[in-house]
């Protein structure tokens, strides 16, 4: 399939991907082999149109009359166009109850992330394995994640740290930071950076409830 660039693309679209990806990988494991973009649309409240209109995009795959598009061969365009065939190797910074619930996720390996190490500075953690991965101490940082080659930092940190951290980070080979501390953090140009703001997300959603309850 012809190379594409994420950033060559909308937003919205480049956030329905992964959708697409799961939604397609519940079909595989259902052992269906065919899908239509209706019925993708359908199960993801989308336009058909649109949904073909983003697989155009994504594939080279044809859609047969009456079956629709081949699953798997969706499946495998759509995990190289978002680079989810090349397994990347990821840190968690900040093992407490957030950190320590993302390294129980099973899910990462669906999307090319491998978590292969914790950091932490409280030694009741450092030393500790969980779901398979070690926590090392905050000083061997910088040194692990060179000798590594790790280009992804997940931050689960408190927000006082948060930037002292990125700027340590700064100085590695890590190229993105999934910074799930509540501030926003400045990177140099060469890191790109992935802010969680829950308490943003919890505002969008009350809002959208509020509306709601008005409406009844």
């Amino acid at each position: 399939m012809e190379s594409k660039n994420l950033a060559s693309f909308s937003l919205a679209a480049v956030q329905r991907i992964p959708s697409y990806l799961r939604y397609l990988k519940e079909l595989q494991q259902e052992g269906i082999e065919y899908v239509s973009s209706t019925a993708i649309g359908k199960k993801m409240n989308l336009n058909p149109i649109l949904v073909k209109k983003d697989l155009s995009i994504l594939t080279t795959v044809e859609g047969k009359p009456k079956l629709g598009y081949k699953v798997s061969a969706l499946i495998k365009d759509i995990e190289a166009f978002l680079g989810y065939d090349n397994t990347k190797d990821a840190v968690i910074i900040g093992c407490g109850n957030l950190g320590q619930a993302l390294l129980s996720y099973p899910g990462f390996s669906n999307y090319g992330i491998n978590i292969c190490l914790g950091f932490d500075i409280d030694s009741n953690i450092v030393g500790s394995v969980i779901n398979g991965v070690t926590i090392m101490p905050m000083s061997k940082l910088e040194d692990l994640i060179d000798r590594l080659h790790i280009h992804i930092a997940i931050l689960t940190v408190p927000k006082q740290v948060a930037q002292e951290i990125a700027n340590r980070l700064s100085k590695t080979q890590i190229r993105a930071i999934w910074n799930w501390a509540p501030t926003q953090l400045k990177v140099e140009p060469h890191i790109a950076v992935k802010n969680e703001d829950i308490a943003s997300s919890l505002a969008v959603l009350t809002n959208k409830m509020k509306e709601i309850l008005e409406k009844e």
